[in-house]
Parts: C-alpha cells; structure tokens; sequence
C-alpha cells in the first residue's frame, strides 16, 4: 500500500490510536497534517516522529480545538496556502467522559456529540474543495476514513469493568454509531465529488498504562481471538482505505475487533 503524493489529514493524532496512523501513513510515504487539541501533546508527537526518522518536510502539526467552528475555518486557510488538494481525512478525534449511565449529565452527552458527531461533518464539509481537488489533480478519489467502533453495533456489558466510572458511556457508542449512519451519508453525497468515504470500527484496542490486569482478562473473554488488539491493527487497515489498493470501497465499515461481534 503506497501513498506517495498522497496528503493525509489526522485529528486526534496524539491518541493511543492516532499516532500509529500518522506513524503508519509516513511509513507508506504520505505526507501527513497532524491535528490534536493540545500543545504539549501535538510537540510530543512531533519529537517522536522525528526520533523514528521522519522530518519536518514529511508531516505538519497543527494544535487547535476542532469543536469551535471557526477554528476549522481558520485550519482550512492554512492548509489551503500550504497545499492545492487533500488526498483524504482521518478522522479520528474523539473526547467524552466515562461512567454509568446514572453519572452522565446532559451537558456529557452535549460535549461528546459536538466532538465526535459536528465536528467530522464540519470538517469534511469544510475542507470539501481541498478533497475535490484531488482528483483533478491526480486522478485518484480521496478518502475520507471515519474511526467507530464496535460499540456502534453493540453495548459494552458493565460486567466487564470494575470500577462503575470506568464503565464506556452511552454517548461514546451513541455517538459512534452515528459516525457509521455518517459514512454512509456521505459515501453517496461525496462520490460525484470523487470523494470516498468509509469507517473502521476498532474492538479492544486499551492503552497499556492505563490497563489493569483484570479488566485485560474480562475483556479477553469477548473475543475469540482471545487477546487484546494493538494500534498497527487498526492503523493498517485505514491506510489500506487511504490508498489505491481499496479504490473500489465506499461507504463500507470495517470491523476489527478479533472477533467480539461475532457472538
């Protein structure tokens, strides 16, 4: 899978998840526009990009919060001054507290879908000319690569958690499952556009520091496979639907998640 040419852009790309897909896209030669919400984690990222090899010239690091409308305008001018087209958007920012269902207040659930449901759509609808250009200037679609997850199509079972306000919210798979409703929008609106759009729907997928033992093994117990997933296995496949090799895929959601859904 080879982006060479191909200008990628990821948002929440300090996330356990989002580093390994700029990590990814820099590996398969694409040039990568990075976007997190803080300063500190976006020079974070930056170091380690350079500490694995990539330069400055290979990727772009912008801090900024995308729930504020404007500043998706202001983000836009300035890749629009750097670059004439955008081969595809990852869109994979997501913010949200955690808890049972009887801790979460109106304004959780408000917050979660400004971030995880506007924000996608605000991005995609703004930088639309960038994506348009793509193809006119290399005759290729763009992608644009939405991240779920699995709790989009099913709940999370509270006996897999120990402490009731480490319990996945209602409004993460909420949220989530309108990403997936999303996609499939805007698979059919975008293409006259020469514009793909599709999802990944990761499972387990935890940051060790943050993993206790026992919630590991609970979580184990869903998946056939009987292990927890790593950030390459969800990182590859969206660079296989940022690139040629998935030319035909739309509107498509791509479950990866050792399993879990199939019981």
């Amino acid at each position: 899978m080879n982006l060479k040419d191909k200008i990628i852009m990821v948002t929440g790309a300090t996330g356990y998840i989002g580093t390994q897909i700029c990590i990814e896209i820099l590996k398969n030669e694409g040039r990568l526009i990075a976007i997190g919400h803080k300063e500190d984690n976006i020079k974070k990222l930056k170091k380690k990009l350079n500490t694995i090899g990539y330069n400055n010239n290979n990727f772009m690091c912008f801090s900024t919060d995308l729930k504020k409308e404007n500043n998706i305008s202001n983000l836009n001018n300035k890749i629009s001054e750097k670059f004439r087209y955008l081969s595809g958007i990852v869109n994979c920012a997501y913010s949200g507290k955690t808890g049972d269902i009887l801790s979460i207040k109106n304004e959780d659930f408000i917050h979660s879908n400004n971030l995880n449901i506007i924000t996608p759509i605000k991005i995609v609808t703004s930088f639309d000319k960038l994506l348009t250009n793509s193809y006119k200037k290399t005759k290729q679609y763009a992608s644009v690569v939405n991240i779920s997850s699995i709790y989009a199509i099913v709940s999370p079972n509270p006996e897999n958690y120990i402490y009731k306000n480490q319990i996945n919210p209602i409004h993460y798979g909420a949220s989530k499952a309108a990403l997936l409703q999303i996609t499939k929008y805007l698979s059919v609106r975008l293409s006259k556009k020469k514009i793909r759009t599709n999802s990944i729907s990761p499972g387990a997928i935890p940051n060790p520091k943050n993993l206790d033992l026992k919630f590991k093994n609970n979580l184990k117990k869903n998946i056939p496979m009987n292990r927890i997933g790593t950030p390459r296995e969800v990182a590859e496949p969206v660079v296989f639907l940022l690139s040629e090799s998935s030319s035909y895929i739309n509107g498509e959601n791509i479950i990866i998640d050792g399993g879990w859904t199939v019981w």
